[in-house]
Protein backbone atom coordinates (compact mmCIF):
# COMPACT_ATOMS: atom_id res chain seq x y z
CA UNK A 1 0.00 0.00 0.00
CA UNK A 2 1.75 3.31 -1.27
CA UNK A 3 0.68 6.19 0.83
CA UNK A 4 -0.52 8.06 -1.86
CA UNK A 5 -3.19 5.20 -2.04
CA UNK A 6 -3.54 5.33 1.82
CA UNK A 7 -5.40 8.62 1.69
CA UNK A 8 -7.60 7.38 -1.03
CA UNK A 9 -9.10 4.73 1.35
CA UNK A 10 -12.16 4.41 3.59
CA UNK A 11 -13.09 1.76 6.06
CA UNK A 12 -16.45 0.66 6.66
CA UNK A 13 -17.50 1.72 10.32
CA UNK A 14 -19.30 -0.91 11.70
CA UNK A 15 -16.40 -3.45 10.36
CA UNK A 16 -14.90 -4.95 14.00
CA UNK A 17 -12.27 -3.62 15.54
CA UNK A 18 -10.94 -6.47 17.86
CA UNK A 19 -7.22 -5.22 19.23
CA UNK A 20 -6.40 -9.02 20.22
CA UNK A 21 -7.15 -9.58 16.19
CA UNK A 22 -5.59 -7.02 14.91
CA UNK A 23 -2.39 -7.74 17.27
CA UNK A 24 -2.52 -11.43 16.51
CA UNK A 25 -2.43 -10.55 12.50
CA UNK A 26 0.38 -7.85 13.14
CA UNK A 27 3.04 -10.43 14.61
CA UNK A 28 1.64 -13.20 11.86
CA UNK A 29 2.15 -10.71 8.62
CA UNK A 30 5.20 -9.01 10.14
CA UNK A 31 6.73 -12.87 10.33
CA UNK A 32 5.03 -14.35 7.12
CA UNK A 33 4.13 -11.47 5.03
CA UNK A 34 0.35 -11.18 4.24
CA UNK A 35 -0.35 -14.19 2.70
CA UNK A 36 -4.05 -13.11 1.22
CA UNK A 37 -4.86 -9.72 -0.36
CA UNK A 38 -7.44 -7.56 0.72
CA UNK A 39 -9.97 -6.54 -1.71
CA UNK A 40 -11.01 -2.90 -2.39
CA UNK A 41 -13.96 -1.84 -3.97
CA UNK A 42 -15.61 1.84 -5.02
CA UNK A 43 -16.15 3.87 -1.74
CA UNK A 44 -19.28 5.63 -4.07
CA UNK A 45 -21.84 1.75 -3.89
CA UNK A 46 -20.76 1.40 -0.19
CA UNK A 47 -21.88 4.55 0.80
CA UNK A 48 -25.01 4.28 -1.57
CA UNK A 49 -25.98 0.82 -0.02
CA UNK A 50 -26.23 2.46 3.08
CA UNK A 51 -22.67 1.77 4.79
CA UNK A 52 -21.04 4.22 7.06
CA UNK A 53 -17.49 5.06 5.74
CA UNK A 54 -14.54 6.46 7.77
CA UNK A 55 -11.46 7.96 7.62
CA UNK A 56 -8.84 4.91 9.10
CA UNK A 57 -6.61 8.06 9.89
CA UNK A 58 -8.62 10.65 11.00
CA UNK A 59 -11.60 9.03 12.59
CA UNK A 60 -14.14 11.61 10.11
CA UNK A 61 -17.40 9.94 8.73
CA UNK A 62 -17.84 11.05 5.47
CA UNK A 63 -21.08 13.35 5.31
CA UNK A 64 -21.77 12.85 1.76
CA UNK A 65 -21.56 11.20 -1.10
CA UNK A 66 -19.15 13.86 -3.31
CA UNK A 67 -16.55 12.71 -0.52
CA UNK A 68 -16.38 9.35 -2.27
CA UNK A 69 -16.01 10.00 -5.66
CA UNK A 70 -12.40 8.81 -6.20
CA UNK A 71 -12.08 6.87 -3.23
CA UNK A 72 -11.89 2.96 -2.42
CA UNK A 73 -13.13 0.83 0.49
CA UNK A 74 -11.93 -1.90 2.23
CA UNK A 75 -14.55 -4.66 1.23
CA UNK A 76 -12.04 -7.44 2.82
CA UNK A 77 -8.69 -7.04 4.50
CA UNK A 78 -9.97 -4.94 7.66
CA UNK A 79 -8.07 -6.37 10.26
CA UNK A 80 -4.95 -6.54 8.01
CA UNK A 81 -4.96 -2.85 7.08
CA UNK A 82 -5.53 -2.18 10.59
CA UNK A 83 -2.21 -4.28 11.71
CA UNK A 84 -0.79 -2.53 8.63
CA UNK A 85 -0.94 0.78 10.70
CA UNK A 86 -0.36 -0.27 13.81
CA UNK A 87 3.12 -2.12 12.22
CA UNK A 88 3.47 1.92 10.62
CA UNK A 89 3.29 3.35 13.77
CA UNK A 90 5.40 0.40 15.63
CA UNK A 91 8.06 1.35 13.32
CA UNK A 92 7.77 5.34 13.74
CA UNK A 93 8.25 4.85 17.32
CA UNK A 94 10.88 2.24 17.29
CA UNK A 95 12.64 4.93 14.94
CA UNK A 96 11.28 7.99 17.39
CA UNK A 97 13.21 5.91 20.46
CA UNK A 98 16.52 5.05 18.95
CA UNK A 99 16.74 8.48 17.07
CA UNK A 100 16.24 7.21 13.66
CA UNK A 101 17.69 3.69 13.79
CA UNK A 102 15.23 0.96 13.50
CA UNK A 103 15.68 -3.00 13.21
CA UNK A 104 12.12 -3.08 10.16
CA UNK A 105 12.86 -0.31 7.90
CA UNK A 106 9.39 -1.13 6.58
CA UNK A 107 6.32 -2.30 7.27
CA UNK A 108 4.79 -5.61 5.82
CA UNK A 109 3.33 -5.15 2.33
CA UNK A 110 -0.53 -4.74 2.32
CA UNK A 111 -1.16 -5.90 -1.02
CA UNK A 112 -5.14 -5.45 -2.72
CA UNK A 113 -6.91 -6.66 -5.48
CA UNK A 114 -9.68 -3.64 -6.74
CA UNK A 115 -12.76 -4.47 -7.84
CA UNK A 116 -15.15 -1.88 -9.51
CA UNK A 117 -18.79 -2.43 -8.10
CA UNK A 118 -20.88 0.70 -8.76
CA UNK A 119 -24.44 -1.59 -7.94
CA UNK A 120 -24.73 -0.43 -3.99
CA UNK A 121 -27.21 -3.31 -4.12
CA UNK A 122 -24.34 -5.82 -5.43
CA UNK A 123 -21.82 -4.02 -3.07
CA UNK A 124 -23.92 -5.15 -0.12
CA UNK A 125 -24.44 -8.36 -1.38
CA UNK A 126 -21.01 -9.33 -1.63
CA UNK A 127 -19.74 -7.60 1.52
CA UNK A 128 -22.16 -9.40 3.21
CA UNK A 129 -20.84 -12.85 2.14
CA UNK A 130 -17.67 -12.11 2.36
CA UNK A 131 -17.95 -13.23 5.96
CA UNK A 132 -21.18 -15.47 6.04
CA UNK A 133 -19.60 -17.80 3.61
CA UNK A 134 -16.40 -18.23 5.00
CA UNK A 135 -15.75 -20.69 7.54
CA UNK A 136 -13.19 -20.41 10.07
CA UNK A 137 -10.24 -23.21 10.10
CA UNK A 138 -10.91 -25.32 13.08
CA UNK A 139 -8.13 -27.60 14.83
CA UNK A 140 -8.75 -30.54 12.87
CA UNK A 141 -8.36 -29.02 9.56
CA UNK A 142 -4.75 -27.90 10.47
CA UNK A 143 -4.44 -31.86 12.22
CA UNK A 144 -5.75 -32.99 8.87
CA UNK A 145 -2.72 -30.74 7.04
CA UNK A 146 0.12 -31.70 9.56
CA UNK A 147 -0.59 -35.46 8.86
CA UNK A 148 -0.83 -35.12 5.09
CA UNK A 149 2.45 -32.69 4.91
CA UNK A 150 4.95 -34.36 7.46
CA UNK A 151 5.00 -38.30 6.45
CA UNK A 152 8.66 -38.01 7.11
CA UNK A 153 8.15 -37.61 11.18
CA UNK A 154 8.55 -41.02 12.36
CA UNK A 155 5.79 -40.08 14.84
CA UNK A 156 3.49 -38.95 12.74
CA UNK A 157 3.53 -41.45 10.25
CA UNK A 158 2.77 -43.81 13.19
CA UNK A 159 0.38 -42.09 14.16
CA UNK A 160 -1.40 -41.54 10.39
CA UNK A 161 -1.05 -45.37 10.32
CA UNK A 162 -3.46 -45.79 13.28
CA UNK A 163 -5.55 -43.76 12.13
CA UNK A 164 -5.68 -45.22 8.54
CA UNK A 165 -6.80 -48.65 11.10
CA UNK A 166 -9.74 -46.98 12.11
CA UNK A 167 -7.92 -45.95 15.34
CA UNK A 168 -8.57 -43.14 17.75
CA UNK A 169 -7.41 -41.12 20.45
CA UNK A 170 -8.80 -41.11 23.81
Amino acid sequence: LKKKTLGKVFVIKSNRRVSRQIKAKQRSCRKHGMLVSALFADATAAFDAGYVLVNPITGKEVKSREETFGMLVIMEGNTRFRAWLEEVKRIKEEKRKSKGESKTEKPFEYTFAYRHITDPKVFKDQYRHINIDNVPTKTKDFARDFLDTEKANKIIAAYASKIDRGLTPK
